[in-house]
């Protein structure tokens, strides 16, 4: 299992020593990534985690998978607002980051990704990080940030047609050859989970990142302070330095956003507990132990027929299938 990739620990602190953090996760993704040949082009997951292991991590529990359920509504979420931030504002974004000193990206690009890697439980975004060697400080900033603006034109190619669909994960060589079942690892389904739930994974963490980059570069464009404890940037911290009608409507659209964590929410509306609304569980959810709240009957017959990333009825008081997941 070490053998097929092999990660560093414990790691150099991120906040004491950010740039030898950073270079083992760097040593980390050359060794385990380069050349994607050095991976098998398919049956490469049950040599990382052997058919014994994997039927302990409860990938079938409808708790995990209702929690990768809600990752995909987060990526289909994310991918919509980081698209109309980026169609208003790629031509005056390319040119400046591009023209940029190297320094400059470098330094940006890293506090971003130490406030993103900041926003939840250490090991849980040390774990999604390994499935992403695009978020490697030396890929983001390569090529004179060219590397960048292309992860970002993948996803405005790629924008969400639809309030549901598919979430996109940026294809990487190495990535999809270990996510590529063999005939047995079809056969069992824990490993169609563990991919599935892998990739979902991956797409939160690149699309939250990839987000939050632009998002740093446009609020401190200028005297960039690193403070000892970097935590996540507040709305009107993201919004500073932009034009002030697309800052309005990013502020809305991230407030719209923010009931991304397992807080209990609206599950169309991602309104919480303490905003003036009462949530109510879906009673059929609820006879199954899936907890499915929502804040009044109108979102409730929304999300039944319109619900990300599929609408409520095709799931509701039903166990997960692969085709739902596959969603």
């Amino acid at each position: 299992m070490a053998s097929l990739l092999a990660w560093t620990q414990p790691r150099p602190d991120m906040e004491t020593s950010p740039y030898e953090w950073e270079a083992s996760w760097e040593n980390d993704f050359k060794r385990n990534y380069d050349p994607p040949s050095r991976l098998p082009a398919s049956g490469g997951l049950s040599l990382y985690i052997p058919p014994a292991k994997i039927a302990t991590l409860g990938l079938n529990e409808d708790a995990q998978l209702q929690r990768t359920e809600h990752q995909t509504k987060v990526v289909l979420a994310t991918h919509r607002i980081l698209v109309d931030l980026a169609t208003r504002l790629m031509p005056d974004f390319v040119p400046r980051w591009t023209r940029a000193p190297e320094r400059g990206r470098r330094e940006f690009t890293m506090l971003a990704l130490r406030r993103y890697m900041g926003t939840g439980l250490r090991v849980d975004m040390d774990v999604h990080r390994r499935w992403c060697p695009e978020s490697s400080l030396v890929y983001i900033t390569a090529d004179d940030g060219a590397r960048y603006v292309a992860l970002l034109r993948a996803y405005l190619d790629a924008a969400p047609q639809t309030d549901g669909g598919a979430a996109f994960v940026p294809p990487h060589p190495a990535v999809d050859r270990l996510l590529t079942l063999s005939e047995s690892e079809r056969a069992n389904l824990y490993y169609r989970r563990f991919a599935h739930k892998v990739r979902i994974d991956r797409g939160v963490f690149l699309v939250e990142l990839v987000k939050d980059v632009f998002l740093t570069w446009y609020c401190q464009t200028e005297g960039l302070t690193r403070p000892r404890t970097l935590g996540p940037m507040s709305v009107r911290q993201h919004t500073a330095r932009m034009p002030r009608d697309v800052a309005k409507e990013t502020r809305r659209e991230m407030k719209e956003l923010g009931g991304t964590s397992r807080v209990p929410e609206c599950n169309f509306c991602n309104v919480r507990p303490g905003t003036g609304q009462k949530l109510q569980a879906c009673s059929k959810c609820r006879k199954i132990d899936r907890l499915v709240y929502y804040c009044s009957a109108e979102c409730q017959q929304r999300d039944w027929k319109q619900g990300t990333p599929r609408p409520h009825r095709q799931i509701c008081g039903k166990p997960f299938s692969d085709e739902d997941l596959a969603a």
